[in-house]
């Protein structure tokens, strides 16, 4: 299951340091590393997330601890066959909750950068953004699928740089959205 949260101003004060105060020491000092009270609040709310899923979804309610693969990919210590993702930007923080490997990315829509663009997309898809009236919205895409890849792979996004071809995922091995301002994909939810 796939958890969307966008309503971020709602996030009180008063919510987010007491939610702070009973995360694990691990999830508190990654919250408080965040210099921005948005991304503070990001951090605490995918975590929240993933809480409520746990909760919802197996009546998991004490706060899950992690572990962490060798390029940094968390897993729940106490429950190995119960795998997750959490992925925010500036406008929602995401979080799924599956039974199999899952990988989970969501990124505002940004200006189009073609420098950036060459460092991570084939060729091909470069012809595809060089002929598209809306790059920026394609190359949102191609990032999200990209990463969500990567993240369900559990090898880090520093394998970018290897150009994977979006083009070779068909829409019936992921899910994605067009939210308000930003793109999410999902891949490996059962």
């Amino acid at each position: 299951m796939i958890y969307v949260f966008e309503q971020l101003d709602s996030v009180t004060d008063k919510f987010a340091s007491e939610f702070l105060a009973n995360m694990p020491i691990e999830r508190q000092s990654k919250a408080l590393k965040y210099r921005r009270k948005l991304d503070r609040n990001l951090c605490i709310m995918g975590y929240w997330l993933l809480c409520r899923g746990l909760q919802k979804e197996y009546d998991i309610c004490e706060y899950p601890r992690f572990i962490y693969n060798e390029y940094g990919k968390p897993s729940l210590a106490d429950y190995p066959n119960i795998h997750f993702n959490i992925s925010h930007c500036n406008r929602a923080v995401t979080c799924v909750i599956s039974k199999k490997e899952v990988g989970l990315d969501i990124q505002n829509i940004r200006p189009y950068k073609p420098e950036v663009a060459k460092r991570v997309c084939t060729d091909d898809e470069m012809k595809l953004l060089d002929s598209c009236p809306h790059p920026e919205m394609l190359f949102c895409r191609m990032w999200t699928i990209k990463e969500s890849y990567l993240k369900l792979l559990g090898s880090g996004i520093q394998s970018l740089e290897n150009k994977i071809c979006t083009m070779s995922f068909s829409d019936k091995n992921m899910f994605t959205y067009w939210g308000e301002g930003y793109h999410l994909c999902c891949m490996g939810i059962s």
